[in-house]
């Protein structure tokens, strides 16, 4: 079968296989129902030599049209045609991760994180959250129809592991490729401003107290 992806609508791949299982010579052709002629795939990805997907430009990619895939798999003089299912280009979409996670401290010990998509299209995306703090053992998963998120309630003395991904919405599409889980971001006693503050008292205690006193106590003994 033909797998294809269509990558934040910047472009699509439709691989078929890897080198260990495949033995032929492998073309892919593709049109859109009732509006192109048949067109071979003009930039193929390779393992080894073979032939094991291709690579669709962002020109070559019309979404709300049918889509249409066969593979000619040559093998000793002989043509074998796999064609594969008609595929909705608008369910195959899968964003890029969420990016500029930030974290704001509001009132009532409550924690607001946003966060921005490279996605073009924000308003058909959905999102998932997940965190834990240093001390669960496990992660928390909320899905979020905006770009915000609210914990209601945090624990100082803890720090906390944020994630974000994103997939299409069903109002633009029909799929659960998610993107990829976005860099994280961490909030809590070891990573905020507070955690910050901690360190320049600790610092301060040992080079401006306790390293002079130290000093002359020395010198006293000597």
């Amino acid at each position: 079968g033909v797998e294809c992806v269509l990558f934040n609508e910047e472009y699509m791949t439709c691989t078929w296989g890897s080198r260990e299982t495949l033995t032929a010579n492998y073309s892919l052709y593709y049109w859109y129902e009732n509006r192109s002629p048949v067109v071979e795939c003009k930039h193929y990805l390779q393992d080894r030599g073979i032939s094991v997907g291709c690579r669709l430009n962002q020109s070559e990619i019309i979404q709300f049209q049918p889509f249409h895939v066969l593979i000619n798999a040559s093998l000793g003089g002989r043509t074998l045609e796999i064609p594969s299912e008609r595929m909705q280009l608008q369910d195959l979409v899968k964003p890029e991760a969420p990016v500029n996670l930030t974290i704001r401290n509001m009132s009532n010990n409550q924690l607001q994180l946003t966060w921005t998509s490279p996605y073009p299209k924000a308003q058909c995306l959905e999102h998932a959250v997940k965190y834990r703090s240093n001390k669960d053992t496990s992660w928390t998963e909320h899905q979020v129809k905006g770009d915000v998120f609210s914990l209601p309630s945090v624990d100082y003395e803890k720090y906390y592991t944020f994630y974000v991904r994103s997939k299409i919405n069903s109002y633009c599409g029909s799929t659960q490729l998610w993107s990829e889980w976005s860099v994280p971001v961490v909030w809590g006693s070891n990573s905020t401003s507070k955690g910050a503050a901690g360190e320049q008292l600790h610092w301060f205690w040992i080079h401006v107290v306790l390293i002079p006193i130290a000093s002359c106590l020395l010198l006293l003994v000597l």
